[in-house]
């Protein structure tokens, strides 16, 4: 018989029904995809949907687009190892959403863009756009890589694949209906998805409550004696890095960044019908991150009590982040583990998907039509997006491989979106509200911001979710310092007030 040792690892859990749900799963994506796709598609249906989507499946996609295995298993591993204190990174969401619908809203809307860094070169040159747009693609990449890698220890112990097979099969199958359907393949597979995941996580959440012995009396009194219940740090120490001041309001810095700036998100903002629907699914989204969130993070302090109460399974735990595969593969149904497994698989692929729709995006306009073909065809443009997703796919793909060095689960990507994320939001910042601001000016700022954060991150022992306000305050500050030493114009009204008047007018 042969053997693909690159492909298994170890003897499945899952027999032939299983592995018929996830065929069936793969396939409805398939179908999905196939469905969304035209051969003939413009611009604006690829990149943009036809700029026809309703505010509900825009909320769950802008909402799963964040919801990766990172979360799914971060978040319960976090609360087993620590406490429930990272919650307010999750509340930071909610609150940035509302800032978001105030601030950067009304130009996405009435722009009509398919990048956001678009807007970028209309308020400066091409130059801050490119650099805008380059660093979108280091953050995104490294997201999507996250994603993908985070979820290969549970598939690889459920279904026998290794970890690379299980980072392979998912970066093959996303990349085939990402490339035929485009956006409006990403937005209906989220909702598909997003169904999936929470299907599988109430489900593991009772399976977990009827192994603990003593029930939700237990688990309250053992998560309480271990301080796992504990959700408010006030600590004053930058150190600590999920105090509740980091976490909400140095996080509320970091989700900004990633509501206001990242191309992955604002996609979803350019298929809005309108404004007022675009609105709409901002403020579900800061309704629905809140309990989202705290149900798996008190899923794990659930996995807690189960594990002090089997100290033999406890002594095989491979890590924290491994715990709820862990626990998976030993206690549970095997059709509950293939239900759990098509919900990380949705997860996982949902983010990816969306993640490298909008490198290509940003890609073909930013780079290929702006820089290399200003003359491009819309279908050109097409097929260019076409081969930059499986582009995009390959490489983030292979980056998945090498995921595992930064540390847990929870926190990975913050470490990556800390270092950029602030600066981006900074150059926004200057571009929306300073009359002064020069395109130079926002250059020297980015530096600065750069060369600052690595400083805090490299050089003290600050917290990570402080580096996103470093990178933001000295990327506006020194911005806005460089523009007028440079005595570039002084606009008659920031951006900010003329999109607002016009708004009036119209």
């Amino acid at each position: 018989m042969l053997q693909f040792p690159f492909l298994l690892a170890e003897p499945p859990l899952f027999g032939t029904f299983e592995y018929l749900l996830l065929a069936a799963y793969f396939a409805a994506l398939l179908a999905i995809g196939a469905r969304s796709y035209r051969r003939d598609s413009r611009q604006a249906e690829y990149f943009a949907g036809s700029r026809s989507m309703s505010w509900l499946p825009v909320s769950i996609s802008i909402l799963a687009s964040d919801t990766s295995a990172i979360t799914i298993l971060g978040n319960p591993g976090y609360a087993f190892a620590h406490n429930l204190s990272i919650f307010w990174y999750a509340a930071s969401y909610s609150v940035a959403a509302w800032l978001i619908i105030v601030i950067f809203l009304p130009f996405y809307c009435r722009l009509r863009l398919y990048s956001a860094y678009e807007y970028l070169e209309r308020r400066f040159d091409v130059r801050v756009r490119t650099l805008t747009s380059f660093l979108f693609l280091f953050i995104r990449g490294a997201h999507v890589a996250i994603a993908i890698y985070a979820p290969a220890t549970l598939l690889s112990q459920i279904t026998g694949l290794s970890k690379p097979g299980a980072i392979l099969l998912m970066g093959g199958m996303t990349v085939v209906y990402t490339t035929l359907g485009g956006i409006r393949a990403v937005i209906w597979t989220d909702v598909f998805q997003f169904s999936i995941v929470f299907g599988g996580i109430a489900v593991v959440f009772f399976e977990t409550t009827a192994r603990v012995q003593g029930g939700l009396a237990a688990v309250w009194q053992i998560g309480s004696e271990a301080g796992k219940w504990r959700i408010v740090d006030l600590s004053p120490a930058l150190n600590v890095e999920t105090a509740l001041w980091p976490t909400l309001l140095g996080g509320t810095v970091m989700a900004l960044a990633t509501l206001g700036t990242d191309q992955a998100v604002l996609q979803r903002y350019f298929t809005a019908k309108a404004e007022s629907e675009c609105a709409r699914s901002l403020r579900a989204v800061s309704v629905l991150v809140l309990p989202t969130n705290l149900v798996l993070l008190v899923l794990g302090v659930f996995l807690f009590a189960f594990y002090q109460q089997n100290p033999a399974l406890r002594a095989a735990l491979p890590s924290a982040d491994d715990v709820l595969g862990h626990f998976t593969r030993l206690e549970l149904p095997r059709t509950v583990a293939a239900l759990l497994v098509g919900g990380v698989f949705a997860a996982s692929m949902g983010v990816m998907s969306a993640g490298i729709n909008s490198l290509a995006t940003c890609t073909v306009v930013d780079f290929h039509k702006r820089i290399f073909r200003p003359g491009a065809s819309e279908r050109e443009c097409v097929i260019g997006g076409r081969v930059a997703t499986i582009g995009w796919g390959v490489v983030t793909t292979v980056g998945a491989l090498y995921a595992g060095k930064l540390g847990a689960l929870a926190t990975a990507f913050a470490k990556i979106q800390g270092f950029v994320g602030g600066v981006m939001l900074g150059v926004f910042l200057l571009a929306i509200f300073s009359r002064r601001a020069t395109a130079g000016g926002a250059l020297a700022g980015a530096v600065a911001g750069m060369a600052l954060v690595s400083w805090v991150a490299f050089g003290t022992n600050v917290g990570l979710f402080w580096y996103g306000a470093v990178g933001v305050g000295a990327t506006i500050a020194v911005g806005e310092v460089a523009s007028r030493l440079r005595g570039g114009p002084v606009r008659a009204r920031s951006d900010y007030r003329e999109i607002r008047r016009i708004e009036v007018q119209t």
